[in-house]
């Protein structure tokens, strides 16, 4: 499954790239979720900026926070099951383009949204 993702080295917004990559497998602890929703709040802005102090080395996806649909899940997952509407905070790769975004999370951070 390929995915559509934004890309850049910290310190400029200009540094900003879409681009297209491999899912990896999805491990037995993790969920595959097609991303709806992401926040992009000031931490965001400041990690984008190269101004918060857990900014990555190197190239990364920002955004923290996402909010989907769990289209997989690993064999461990008990927590949410495919289907479930979920809202999951990331360690940096929330931020993906919105014709083909998903993302693999920890089914730790995943908790099921019930409206």
């Amino acid at each position: 499954m390929q995915r559509k993702s934004y890309r850049l080295k910290a310190g400029n917004i200009n540094n900003l790239k879409i681009v297209t990559e491999e899912l990896p497998d999805l491990g037995p602890d993790e969920v595959t979720v097609e991303v709806k929703a992401i926040g992009l709040n000031f931490a965001d802005v400041s990690v984008i900026l190269g101004l918060y102090s857990a900014t990555p080395k190197g190239v990364f996806t920002p955004g923290l926070e996402v909010a989907g649909v769990v289209v997989k899940a690993g064999s461990e997952v008990k927590n949410v099951k495919v289907g479930d509407r979920i809202f999951a905070v990331t360690r940096f790769g929330g931020l993906y383009d919105a014709h083909q975004h998903w993302v693999e999370i920890r089914h730790a951070a995943a908790r099921r949204l019930v409206v």
